[in-house]
C-alpha cells in the first residue's frame, strides 16, 4: 500500500502537502498514512480513492485493478444470488438463455436499423 499511495500521488504531480490540504489533514498526518505508520480512516480512504480515481481495494493492494466495481441494482443482486444457487447444468442453461435473448435483441436492432435505412433513401 505504501508504494501505491506515493505512486498515485506522483502520477498526479501533487506533494504530500497538496494531498493533505485536499484531505483536510496535516502534512505530517498524511505522511504517516503514506509510510504506513498510521491507519487510514475509512473516510480518508474513500477520499483518496476519489482523488486518484481508483478503487479503495487498489489503494489497499487487495487488487491490481484500478477500476472501482460498479454498484449493482437490487434486480442484479437477486439475479446473481439465484445464479449462484444453480448447479453446473443450471448455470449453463441460464447462460444459454441470456445468450439467445441478447442475440435476438441484436438481430431485431439490425432489422430496425435496416428498415430505417430503407425509409431514409425514399
Amino acid at each position: 500500500m505504501l508504494e501505491r499511495l506515493k505512486m498515485l500521488r506522483d502520477e498526479i504531480n501533487m506533494s504530500q502537502s497538496d494531498i493533505a490540504r485536499t484531505l483536510n489533514v496535516s502534512r505530517e498526518c498524511y505522511c504517516l498514512y503514506e509510510t504506513g505508520r498510521r491507519h487510514i480512516p475509512a473516510e480518508v480512504l474513500c477520499n483518496l480513492s476519489r482523488i486518484h480515481n481508483v478503487s479503495t481495494d487498489y489503494i489497499l493492494n487487495i487488487t491490481d485493478s484500478r477500476t472501482p466495481i460498479p454498484s449493482l441494482t437490487e434486480d442484479e443482486i437477486k439475479l446473481l444470488e439465484r445464479y449462484k444457487q444453480l448447479d453446473k447444468r443450471g448455470k449453463r442453461v441460464a447462460m444459454n438463455v441470456l445468450s439467445n435473448e441478447l442475440n435476438e435483441l441484436k438481430h431485431s436492432r439490425r432489422a430496425k436499423d435496416s428498415a430505417d435505412d430503407v425509409c431514409d433513401e425514399s
